[in-house]
């Protein structure tokens, strides 16, 4: 399973804000996105990231996973296969 969610086609801010689940730290994010860390800081603070519960941190990672992969265009076996164990988790 992939690591880190950041496609391209999501907004910075959604990205941010997966990325901080994961465990990353806002200046860190700042560079990965080629952000200010300021913005970062706002995004965080606005949307109150560090709110989130686990279970809605893992609810909103798993979503953004499963539709990654129900977009993508070509698919390979690996990929119905993360979809299928995406689709029963307890979500």
């Amino acid at each position: 399973m992939n690591t880190t969610l950041t496609p391209a086609d999501l907004d910075p801010r959604r990205q941010a804000m997966l990325l901080y689940f994961q465990g990353y730290r806002v200046a860190r994010i700042a560079e990965m996105l080629g952000e200010k860390v300021a913005t970062v800081h706002s995004w965080k603070k606005r949307d109150k990231w560090g709110d989130y519960g686990p279970l809605d941190q893992m609810q909103l990672t798993t979503a953004a996973r499963y539709c990654q992969l129900i977009m993508k265009e070509h698919k390979e076996g690996k990929d119905f296969k993360e979809i299928d164990l995406l689709a029963r988790a307890p979500v």
